[in-house]
């Protein structure tokens, strides 16, 4: 089979961080890092990536296709997609989550990015995260992305499908932020839109929203059926931001010089570009 999906070793990281910026540079990535993907947050961003690797092996899967098609020469590794996966298979305690703020407040500070842009997509991503699966077992799609020459092949779909069969193996929902990009492969693989992201760009001075979707797919893929479930998901699925216009003037917001979570969580938007 030409195309593979394995997991990855620490020897693929420059790889993996070569193929996310491709994957997301225009949009929201050039707002976050408005003076490129520098080596210093690039180099900062691997060694965070790889102490949470490290730490919690077990949770945190790394995973990569690869294209056996293409020369040893490749500069990739013949790596074409890469994603990353994080999987609670039981529920946490208020103790385990407050450790695992306190690492990503233990780390240091990504360089050369944009700190209040950062600040406010993180804590838009934390809030509905908390209201949506809080302490619950769940899986969490951290992101996905493919070269963009590789497009069209059914690259984010392999590591998808990796994910959910994984995640079905666990018996526990799947959940992610989607991009308007990633958002109808995500609706066509069982997830549900429960509600906007209160993230809009254009308060930083960008001329679109970039809006995020907040999804879960069931375990298993089941639809929510009972009154709680149902319940749930349509109150979430009422918040939605308000109407804007194109453009906004910068908004000042104070800046802690760190990510909600480590590394550059969210200085990376979720999306499929396959």
């Amino acid at each position: 089979m030409t195309l593979e999906i394995l997991p990855m070793v620490e020897a693929d990281m420059d790889a993996y961080f070569d193929i996310i910026w491709a994957a997301f540079a225009p949009g929201l990535m050039a707002l976050m890092y408005p003076n490129g993907f520098t080596a210093s947050a690039r180099e900062q961003s691997k060694q965070s990536y790889l102490r949470e690797w490290q730490r919690h092996p077990e949770r945190t899967k790394m995973m990569k296709v690869v294209d056996h098609s293409l020369p040893e020469t490749h500069p990739g590794n013949k790596i074409i997609g890469v994603s990353k996966w994080r999987f609670f298979t039981r529920d946490r305690s208020e103790a385990e989550l407050a450790q695992e703020k306190a690492e990503a407040a233990a780390e240091p500070a990504i360089p050369d990015h944009d700190g209040p842009v950062c600040e406010a997509f993180g804590a838009a991503v934390s809030k509905c995260k908390d209201e949506i699966v809080g302490r619950k077992a769940y899986a969490l799609l951290y992101i996905v992305g493919v070269a963009p020459e590789h497009h069209r092949r059914g690259v984010g779909k392999m590591h998808l499908n990796w994910g959910l069969r994984e995640a079905d193996r666990l018996n526990i929902p799947v959940y992610l932020e989607a991009s308007e990009m990633g958002r109808p492969l995500y609706e066509r693989m069982g997830f549900e839109s429960l509600k906007t992201m209160p993230f809009d760009a254009r308060d930083f001075g960008y001329p679109e929203s970039l809006e995020h979707t907040c999804m879960l797919r069931p375990v298993k893929g089941k639809k929510a059926t009972s009154p709680s479930e149902l319940k749930t998901a349509q109150s979430l699925s009422k918040s939605t931001p308000s109407s804007k216009p194109a453009l906004h003037q910068r908004k000042p917001m104070p800046s802690t010089g760190h990510a909600i979570e480590p590394a550059i969580r969210h200085c990376i938007p979720n999306g499929i570009s396959a």
